[in-house]
């Protein structure tokens, strides 16, 4: 909505510019202590008609270039990223889903940087090496002293490895996780906040980096995310999905309100 006021605005600039030249043109002339006659102004006006076409077309040529740019840095980055390999069936014999002591990261956390030079890329990609094999470390030293708890904290400090490993810094969004699904079941997987359900999907479906451990997946999968999709319009149009010009079934459609438990949010809307 905020491109097309400012595109909308941008024109309505644009093609009253030649009528505010021509006058402030002319004021100043006549300011200036020179006497307007017809001729002159005439003259005025044909040579502003002529620069009227290139004076209109310079900030459409403008936006072009912007946005020329933004798509082509879209698409270099898109190239730029790393293959992504799909999750195969492995060892199964049946369809299901297996996993096999995964740790995962996500790439996003990945830290942005301004130039996207192929040299900037690389380098930043060895910092991100870096940074996972460290968090890598740590949750090995973290499950080693679970199982011994014989390794004193001042070994580990001497070492130069943090014994505490702070949640929140972490890179790794599971750790060592085993999971099962056999055809026929039905699986819940609940917890709190951030506690990597969404994440645990979206290894299934390969969408994450896996450092380490085997996902296996066999069959078909069909996946409705939680992340909604919002178009530019009014709450009716989403619903409707772009079919705001036929004929609505207006039962239907207060049943999906109802469905989606919307009704009450439409009612709290002035």
């Amino acid at each position: 909505f905020q491109y097309l006021v400012g595109f909308t605005v941008s024109r309505m600039i644009w093609n009253f510019t030649p009528l505010l030249v021509a006058m402030a043109t002319f004021a100043a002339y006549v300011w200036s202590g020179h006497d307007l006659d017809v001729a002159t102004a005439l003259t005025s006006l044909a040579l502003f008609a002529i620069l009227r076409f290139p004076l209109f077309m310079l900030p459409q040529v403008i936006n072009s270039a912007v946005e020329g740019m933004v798509a082509i840095n879209r698409v270099q980055s898109f190239l730029l990223a790393d293959e992504h390999t799909p999750v195969g069936p492995g060892g199964l014999r049946e369809n299901g889903i297996q996993m096999d002591g995964i740790s995962a990261a996500y790439d996003s956390k990945k830290p942005k940087v301004k130039d996207s030079s192929l040299e900037t890329k690389e380098l930043n990609d060895k910092n991100w090496e870096l940074a996972l094999m460290k968090s890598q470390l740590d949750d090995a030293e973290r499950q080693i002293r679970e199982l011994t708890g014989s390794v004193s904290d001042s070994a580990m400090a001497e070492s130069g490895h943090s014994t505490v490993e702070d949640s929140e810094q972490s890179l790794l969004c599971l750790r060592r996780v085993n999971f099962e699904c056999k055809p026929g079941e039905l699986v819940a997987v609940v917890g709190g906040v951030g506690c990597g359900k969404s994440t645990l999907i979206n290894s299934i479906l390969g969408e994450v980096r896996m450092l380490s451990g085997e996902t296996s997946v066999k069959g078909s999968l069909a996946y409705f995310s939680q992340t909604p999709f919002i178009l530019n319009a009014t709450i009716r149009d989403n619903i409707l999905f772009g079919h705001v010009d036929e004929a609505v079934d207006e039962e239907l459609y207060q049943r999906a309100l109802k469905c989606c438990s919307l009704s009450h949010d439409l009612q709290l809307f002035p």
